[in-house]
């Protein structure tokens, strides 16, 4: 009896805590604009029509991207490339609205019953011998808790550099990050 008492209140210890975690992390988060800009930047020992060649690809993605379960290719919107990408149990689709090769391209996504929202910007530009990438994020992120997280818990960036350490290692090199 007594040790089926110490782990109801360890329970709802338990469930307190996840509880305050979450009203913590409500109200950080209604204090954060919903809007936001992160930027990574790597330099890459390689060519940097290569890179962009890699980059513009948006198919051969699902062989160096980790996480990507899946790219679909829709029908243009207006003269512009789309692509229906599934990463784990989200999914989204990605109107490539400006693409200037070998320098910039700009990924929108174009669904709006998502958590976030916004583009991702790719500036390739030679660099010493090699290639600098720039990814930009401006996002948009409408609930308060996933805000919070992304402030005080993984950081703006986290995606940025996870998707240039994949770059980096498909051309066998190690990001700095």
């Amino acid at each position: 009896m007594l040790s089926t008492m110490i782990w109801l209140y360890i329970a709802l210890a338990a469930i307190g805590l996840l509880a305050l975690f979450l009203l913590t992390m409500h109200l950080l988060g209604k204090r954060l604009p919903e809007e936001h800009t992160a930027s990574a930047a790597i330099t890459l020992n390689q060519p940097q029509q290569v890179v962009w060649d890699t980059i513009a690809d948006i198919a051969g993605h699902k062989n160096w991207v980790k996480g990507i379960n899946k790219l679909e290719r829709l029908p243009d919107r207006d003269g512009h490339p789309v692509w229906k990408q599934q990463m784990g149990r989200n999914s989204f689709v990605l109107v490539f609205s400006e693409i200037q090769p070998p320098t910039r391209m700009v990924g929108t996504i174009a669904d709006d019953a998502q958590f976030f929202s916004g583009n991702w910007e790719y500036l390739v530009s030679p660099e010493g011998g090699g290639t600098r990438v720039t990814l930009t994020e401006r996002g948009r992120v409408k609930h308060a808790i996933p805000r919070a997280m992304m402030e005080y818990l993984f950081g703006k960036d986290t995606y940025l550099k996870r998707h240039l350490r994949d770059l980096a290692a498909k051309f066998g090199e190690k990001a700095p990050f």
